[in-house]
């Protein structure tokens, strides 16, 4: 669309405004593409960006390591719609946060080296999460895995299935406590250097004494 601003339209060049009425959009093997950071003109044009697609409940995307790169910086910032209900993210670099998403109850994340456990936990106090899958995230929670606060939240934590590689320190009692009267599937997968679970490890077993399904 034409923008007559003769600042932009180098940057403008291959822009795709997505149709606002979209629900659900899949976007892989695009190393080169990312979400677009200037500014446009048009009315339309914030709801037709990701961030304003109100009726977007399905994301995925990989292949795209740059998707977020020119966003933000910020650990505050979530480029996502808050109407999703399902993310899948591959190999997505850059910082953003997901506590504003509220409606999310499946979410899968894959070699993500940059995010960090302080912007993902916080959907566990809203108790909509059902489902989290974390593979390819060593670096998630440091060697001091953040400790979930079981008292003043205002929801129980809802998570029910927990895939992971086990690479992230997340099978750790100061996260598994909060969850051990929800999660009723543990599924280990993807490590082929794990021989055998570790002290701490067992210890959180122990403790998720909701668990029906262990693979």
């Amino acid at each position: 669309q034409a923008s007559g601003a003769d600042e932009i339209e180098s940057a403008v060049e291959g822009l795709l405004l997505l149709p606002p009425q979209i629900k659900k959009l899949r976007i892989g093997n695009c190393p080169d593409l990312r979400l677009f950071s200037g500014s446009l003109d048009e009315g339309t044009a914030s709801s037709q960006r990701l961030q304003g697609l109100g009726s977007l409940i399905l994301f995925a995307s990989f292949g795209c390591p740059n998707l977020l790169s020119s966003c933000s910086s910020s650990s505050t910032y979530c480029p996502f719609p808050t109407s999703l209900q399902y993310l899948v993210l591959r190999g997505v670099e850059g910082i953003f946060a997901f506590a504003p998403l509220s409606n999310l109850t499946d979410l899968y994340i894959s070699n993500c080296g940059d995010l960090r456990g302080e912007v993902l936990w916080p959907l566990l106090a809203h108790g909509h999460l059902t489902k989290l899958t974390i593979k390819g995230c060593p670096n998630l929670f440091g060697s001091e895995p953040p400790r979930l606060d079981e008292q003043n939240h205002p929801h129980p934590y809802g998570l029910q299935e927990l895939e992971t590689d086990g690479k992230a320190g997340i099978l750790a009692v100061p996260l598994c406590a909060p969850l051990s009267a929800s999660l009723t599937k543990l599924e280990f997968w993807g490590n082929d250097d794990m021989e055998h679970f570790t002290k701490e490890q067992e210890q959180a077993l122990q403790i998720l004494t909701s668990i029906q399904e262990l693979e």
